[in-house]
């Protein structure tokens, strides 16, 4: 098994030198094409002699040079994307337990407005939902966001009555926002879940509900109300180091393997 492993890393060693002659003599794309290759052969040699690496320090090839600046960068590049995954994870995992919650996101307000972007008339006919005076519009009482992070919006109406739920922002005003249906309880209690995309773009929004009813038509929209989708501090810090150290890594790996076409 070793010898066979051995064999095929002294195949694709050939070949990489092989490719790395081609790159000296080639122009232009091809030049830019034989980089791309010898870059990817690079990184499948370094994966395919790790386990050499980690168990001997013996010279597999006539050029030891060549050998061990390879087995240099590839351990060294293990023990750093080692490093940096496992103080990743510890960081991830340690600072939620300095704060509060655990959310990522949070509504911060409700609070009624004024319409000023689009009107009741405007949707009604964009909906195409009649109007019907004998119908009570509900009460949006406020949106929050649970444990798994889930938007959800809460409210009253009349009892087993039919909901429809208009969420929009407001520095949109080429969208007519995207309408939520759902049903009231038999106390009149209502509410709706909203999809994830909403929760992952924080802002400010404004919603407005009314009632439906198939054979009567709908009531007037309810006063729009106003919420804050806001990222929490924790979020904003996970995902900025999240990506910091992502890129990190793939430089490294980049420099890595620059350095071996380099030397080698």
């Amino acid at each position: 098994m070793r010898k066979n492993w051995t064999n095929l890393i002294l195949t694709v060693t050939a070949y990489l030198y092989k490719r790395k002659k081609a790159l000296v003599t080639s122009h232009s794309i091809a030049s830019m094409f034989n980089l791309l290759i010898i870059i990817i052969i690079e990184l499948l040699l370094a994966i395919i002699s790790l386990p050499l690496y980690l168990t001997s320090k013996e010279t597999i090839s006539g050029d030891q040079r060549a050998y061990k600046i390879r087995r240099i960068v590839s351990l060294s590049s293990l023990i750093i994307i080692l490093t940096v995954w496992s103080f990743k994870l510890i960081f991830i995992v340690g600072l939620p337990m300095f704060f509060d919650t655990k959310q990522g996101f949070f509504v911060s307000q409700v609070d009624e407005v004024e319409e000023v972007a689009k009107t009741e008339e405007s949707l009604a006919d964009f909906y195409r939902l009649e109007k019907s005076e004998v119908l009570t519009p509900p009460e949006i009482t406020n949106f929050f966001i649970t444990t798994n992070g889930s938007l959800q919006a809460r409210g009253t109406s009349e009892p087993a009555s039919k909901i429809a739920l208009l969420i929009y922002r407001p520095d949109f005003k080429n969208e007519m926002g995207v309408l939520y249906l759902g049903e009231a309880n038999n106390t009149g209690e209502w509410q709706l879940g909203i999809n994830d995309k909403w929760k992952k773009a924080p802002g400010q929004y404004s919603a407005k509900a009314m009632i439906y009813d198939e054979s009567i038509g709908s009531s007037n929209f309810s006063p729009t109300v106003a919420f804050d989708i806001k990222q929490s501090l924790q979020s904003i810090i996970i995902s900025k180091i999240d990506t910091f150290l992502n890129y990190f890594v793939i430089i490294f790996l980049v420099l890595g393997i620059l350095s071996i076409i380099l030397l080698i």
